[in-house]
């Protein structure tokens, strides 16, 4: 069991109880950062900030607005964002985490 628990995602039950992440970990902060560029702006309802701007019709991924959307609510984060254009209509975005000092 973790000194200062965090919940893991995807969320799962064990019969030892909800398996966690110690917070402050290279696990903790990727989880949230993942969690944060998979939720699109506007879909939580009492924070419409959360998450990252939808790019489904833009023509290219900014990748430093997305890195500024993950660092603007996880501080901890301190890695990059990288974008790959495969072919004119498909775009790879990679994200590396990595903790701030």
């Amino acid at each position: 069991m973790s000194d200062i628990p965090h919940l893991r995602l995807p969320f799962r039950i064990t019969p030892r109880g909800a398996v966690t992440v110690e917070q402050d970990t290279d696990a903790d902060v990727t989880q949230c950062v993942t969690a944060l560029a998979r939720l699109r702006r506007g879909h939580i309802t009492y924070d419409q900030s959360l998450g990252v701007t939808d790019p489904t019709f833009t023509n290219i991924v900014d990748a430093t607005q997305v890195a500024d959307e993950i660092r603007e609510h996880e501080p901890r984060f301190a890695g990059a964002v990288e974008l790959t254009v495969v072919n004119p209509s498909t775009q790879t975005v990679t994200v590396t985490v990595a903790l701030k000092d």
